[in-house]
């Protein structure tokens, strides 16, 4: 049944006759006052949000959404290797639970925003993932060359993927305590046959990170390696510079043409070394840096660079990749690095970059249990220019 509720009417009558009372009495000798200009609804938005804000408040909201971009970044190579490698007595593939451990134990002591890891190859390396880092870094991306397709892993996937049992993973992924927008991989096209890096999906994760509302691109990688008896030197290199080429394009692209961060083990030599003097470092630059800027088209290092990531004389994980005849007793380099492909805008700068110590791990029981990796991790500090 419809219509008005019964006593409607009668109400509406006697409230229009008071109406008209006052009118007669009182309204007629009121001034009209102008009407109030109708504010769009946006405005009424802001007008509310700032009668509740101070000024200050308002400011500091604007600078830090205007600031550019700060964050911490640590490249770690964790020795991690493919439970394969344990079969075949490789340098590297002992006492993986200890130095899954001690290697989560580094990362939280320097509680860097975004963690790159490589050689992330095996279970112990997931469980670390999954168990003592999710809490610190909820955003994760998928190990590189783990999948080659397939939906809510990647935002898209490139290069040579290979699904052969024989192959594995490329052992990178990136860790972040910033949402992931997007994620991306590249599994290399260009690998040296003759290595052992052949059988493994080696590439780059690239993510597009959330800091404070803006959009900061982050590359983690690792590159062909050195493998004397297996191919020379001079492939490998070959190798590894048209790997940045490729890194470049790939992440240029996807980024829109803003500048990426990137880092990673590059297996590029910084320092000379002397063959004939167990390898060990030289007081020059090598020319491969110089090379490797090139093809990334940005930097890698800078004639600043200090310091070892690679030390067979402080480090007995490392030494264990010595040679029978001793021939690298005293190889110490850098291998790892963080630096960036140039973009449009202002460059991203670097500072407070340091090499991380293992000495507070130290207990006095198996150093080689107790240090976690052949690598010294690096962190720095990014300001990404706007």
């Amino acid at each position: 049944m419809s219509g008005s509720r019964p006593g409607c009417h009668r109400r509406d009558h006697q409230v229009h006759r008071i109406r008209t009372e006052l009118e007669k009495h009182v309204a007629l000798d009121l001034p009209r006052l102008p009407r109030l200009p109708r504010l769009p609804r946006a405005a009424l938005v802001v007008t509310g949000t700032a009668a509740l804000l101070s000024p200050a408040a308002v400011g500091t909201a604007a600078a830090a959404e205007s600031a550019a971009p700060s964050l911490s970044v640590m490249a770690f190579n964790v020795e991690q290797l493919p439970s394969i490698t344990e079969l075949a007595g490789t340098p590297g593939s002992d006492r993986r639970a200890e130095r899954r451990e001690a290697a989560a134990v580094v990362i939280k002591r320097e509680n860097a925003d975004v963690v790159v890891l490589d050689e992330a190859f095996n279970k112990y390396a997931q469980a670390m993932r999954a168990m003592e880092l999710k809490e610190v870094y909820p955003y994760q991306t998928s190990l590189v060359g783990e999948y080659c397709s397939g939906s809510g892993r990647w935002t898209s996937y490139e290069g040579n993927c290979s699904n052969s049992p024989f192959v594995v993973n490329g052992g990178v992924t990136l860790l972040s305590k910033y949402p992931i927008l997007e994620s991306h991989q590249l599994v290399y096209r260009n690998s040296d046959s003759k290595t052992s890096d052949y059988k493994s999906n080696k590439g780059a994760a690239l993510a597009r990170l959330s800091v404070n509302g803006q959009s900061v691109w982050v590359a983690g990688t690792h590159l062909q390696a050195d493998e004397e008896g297996s191919s020379p030197v001079g492939n490998t290199r070959k190798v590894r510079l048209e790997q940045l080429k490729e890194l470049r394009a790939w992440a240029s692209d996807k980024a829109g043409g803003a500048p990426v961060v990137v880092a990673g083990d590059f297996n590029v030599e910084y320092y000379t070394t002397d063959p004939k003097n167990g390898h060990a470092p030289g007081t020059g630059v090598s020319g491969e840096v110089a090379k490797a800027n090139e093809a990334l088209g940005g930097v890698l290092a800078t004639p600043g660079t200090t310091g070892y990531t690679y030390d067979m004389v402080d480090n007995p994980r490392a030494r264990l990749r010595d040679d029978k005849d001793n021939g690298y007793a005293k190889y110490r380099n850098r291998l790892d690095y963080i630096g960036y492909i140039k973009g449009t805008g202002t460059q991203p700068s670097f500072s407070d970059e340091r090499i991380v110590g293992y000495d507070g791990l130290r207990k006095g029981g198996d150093p080689l249990a107790e240090i976690p990796s052949d690598h010294q991790p690096i962190v720095s500090r990014v300001t990404v220019g706007r």
